[in-house]
């Protein structure tokens, strides 16, 4: 899985009972911003460390955001 640069503002929002677009509960607001600051963190690092290959960066953001969550 190739990962590709996002550029600008990120807006994650949540699903209402229809469907609809809806704010982010406290909790999940929470682990949103935990991930987006570990991503962040692990990019800039990446400029001293790159990752061996696509594959291994997905699985290293991915077990880090699994982390962020499960403590945030």
């Amino acid at each position: 899985m190739p990962l590709y640069p996002l550029h600008g503002t990120i807006i994650v929002t949540g699903r209402d009972s229809d469907g609809g677009l809806c704010g982010l509960d406290e909790t999940l607001a929470r682990q949103a911003q935990a991930v987006v600051t570990m991503v962040a963190d692990t990019v800039r690092q990446w400029q001293h460390r790159p990752p061996a290959s696509n594959e291994a960066a997905t699985r290293e953001l991915l077990a880090y955001a699994t982390r962020e969550v499960a403590t945030a």
